[in-house]
């Protein structure tokens, strides 16, 4: 090896563009199975080892008859005191208070310096504006930011005998579903749910398989892995029941097999409309030295690594990791890497998510071909280091790109 190079350490991480999976497979972490028609296993029994979560709704109904002294309502097959419901030139509105008392917002306020209404959705409904403003003497909805909503003829809010109304019109907005029938103004909305009912915890395997219930007439789920520093990937597993009668619903069974990194994998179940619930599984490796370094398809024809040896490296908190190695092709703009050191973060990253969080961002330079360096490691914890290129791919009407070449676990004590 030629001399010592050093190494800069940034705090903050770059943006780097083209972020290639691993062995060029567009999904690195999960062999993607198209979701198909149930095999001839399939099985209507709950009783399954592999099920970690189940999907579901619950619909809600809330009834009021129409006219200025109707004040009782009916909600989910119980009767319940509401405003009246308002028609007022050709719009029909519905009050805070009865809209918080349906059980579908969160919250409802009235800002009286202000003139304006504010309503946010629970976020089970998974409502296209879980937040919204409506102001006195203003027609249109607002968003949180004070934008108004656009492409959005709302008309505006009514003050009434003490009351806040909002038009029903905005409903759909919110995720409430609203019609006039035989004389009562009908509200319908559902809530989702996705439960996680066991917890997986360590594998041994490169592998892990698991199932999911979903309700019939819910999306099916995916399954996402974390590719690192708030970046998922993933895909849809397969069917592998039907027809399973459960606390009142009928769900299906979905499969994954999800391949596994050393140390932490976050990932993420995710429905369209229901949200996401976030787990992980630890993978267990009795010879740390036999993990080898993953390399991308490009990185394996670019670039080998000499240290460390092992893809898979243990240290003592305060020690640093030696990366050296060279290139296999030499080519005009090779003449820096970059190192995104990112730490496994269990409640503190993505919005208060589970997964990787970039902690530093190191560039090594390239000296005739060769690179040395070293990365600081002055916390305990589980630790993703990603190599990317220097930035030789070219892009149209942009500067060139880097892409990830390869990446190797650190667990820090």
């Amino acid at each position: 090896m030629k001399k010592l190079v050093g190494i800069m350490i940034f705090s903050s991480a770059l943006v780097l563009s083209g972020m290639n999976p691993l062995a060029g497979d567009p999904s690195p972490r999960v062999s993607i199975l198209a979701a198909l028609a149930p095999s001839d296993e399939t099985t209507n029994k709950f009783e399954s080892e592999t099920d970690i979560a189940k999907i579901y709704l619950i619909k809600h109904r809330m009834t009021m008859e129409l006219g200025s002294d109707k004040t009782k309502g009916n909600l989910d097959g119980s009767e319940v005191q509401v405003d009246p419901a308002s028609l007022r030139d050709g719009h029909m509105y519905i009050s805070l208070r009865t809209l918080k008392l349906s059980g579908a917002a969160a919250s409802v306020g009235w800002d009286a310096q202000k003139q304006e209404a504010k309503v946010t959705m629970k976020p089970e409904l998974s409502s296209s504006w879980q937040e919204l403003i409506f102001r006195a003497g203003s027609s249109g909805a607002f968003r949180p930011n004070g934008n108004v909503l656009a492409g959005a003829e709302i008309p505006e809010l009514l003050l009434s005998e003490g009351r806040v109304y909002i038009p029903v019109k905005s409903l759909s907005l919110l995720g409430i579903a609203a019609s006039a029938d035989q004389g009562r103004l009908v509200l319908e909305w559902s809530e989702k749910f996705i439960e996680v009912t066991k917890q997986l915890q360590e594998s041994k395997g490169t592998q892990v398989t698991f199932s999911a219930l979903y309700q019939q007439e819910m999306y099916a789920p995916q399954i996402l892995t974390s590719y690192g520093s708030g970046a998922w990937g993933g895909g849809t597993g397969r069917q592998t029941g039907s027809g399973i009668d459960l606390d009142g619903r009928i769900y299906n069974r979905m499969e994954y097999t999800v391949e596994l990194r050393p140390g932490v994998n976050p990932l993420r179940l995710y429905a369209v409309s229901a949200g996401m619930a976030d787990f992980s599984v630890t993978r267990t490796v009795d010879n740390p030295e036999q993990i080898p370094v993953s390399f991308t398809e490009q990185g394996a024809e670019y670039v080998e690594l000499i240290l460390p040896e092992s893809g898979y490296v243990k240290l003592n908190a305060g020690k640093e990791l030696t990366l050296a190695g060279g290139l296999k092709k030499a080519g005009s703009g090779l003449d820096e890497l970059t190192i995104i050191q990112q730490r496994y973060e269990s409640d503190d990253n993505d919005a208060g998510k589970p997964g990787y969080k970039t902690v530093n961002t190191a560039t090594l330079s390239i000296s005739e071909g060769e690179f040395n360096g070293k990365i600081f490691f002055p916390e305990p914890g589980d630790y993703l280091l990603q190599v990317y290129s220097p930035r030789y791919i070219p892009m149209p009407e942009s500067e060139p790109a880097s892409v990830l070449w390869a990446e190797l676990v650190v667990k820090v004590e």
